[in-house]
């Protein structure tokens, strides 16, 4: 394979070129180092999506860590978001229940909307609305994520 590198262009808007001048100024570096940077950063986040045989509940904690920008960057919706997470046939791994999705970008739009639902899942018990996005999260990790792949803080 060729380590050459390639040159690529990209269109920004003024004010993100502001901001990146600004901030590769403060960090004494140069402006493509910085670019380079973030791009390698967003990459290693999306990694789980560039694994073809990742799909559904493999998915999640990739889904928890970045799906929130990209469904607002992009503007998921919530059967474009289900395609990107369960694929458009089954492929032999555990699907993310649909409706877990649906609730995902509902969440992401508009987090009062499901606050109802979130107390349902809950089990009744009352969830305040300031913490109703971190227990939906709580709520998929728990529900997908096996106890025995789940990263520990070192």
């Amino acid at each position: 394979m060729n380590d050459r590198k390639k040159n690529t262009s990209v269109r920004l808007n003024k004010r993100d070129l502001e901001r990146l001048h600004g901030v590769a100024r403060r960090l004494q570096v140069n402006e493509s180092d910085l670019l380079r940077f973030c791009i390698r950063q967003t990459l290693n986040k999306l990694t789980p999506l560039d694994e073809p045989g990742y799909r559904g509940a493999d998915l999640v904690p990739a889904l928890l860590e970045v799906g929130e920008d990209l469904t607002r960057y992009f503007e998921f919706d919530s059967q474009q978001l289900c395609e990107i997470v369960n694929g458009k046939g089954d492929n032999g791994t555990a699907s993310m229940c649909e409706s877990d999705v649906n609730l995902f970008a509902l969440s992401v739009w508009n987090a009062n909307s499901v606050l109802n639902r979130i107390i349902s899942l809950a089990g009744g018990s009352r969830v305040d609305g300031g913490m109703a996005p971190q227990f939906l999260r709580s709520y998929l990790f728990d529900k997908y994520v096996p106890v025995d792949r789940r990263r520990t803080p070192d």
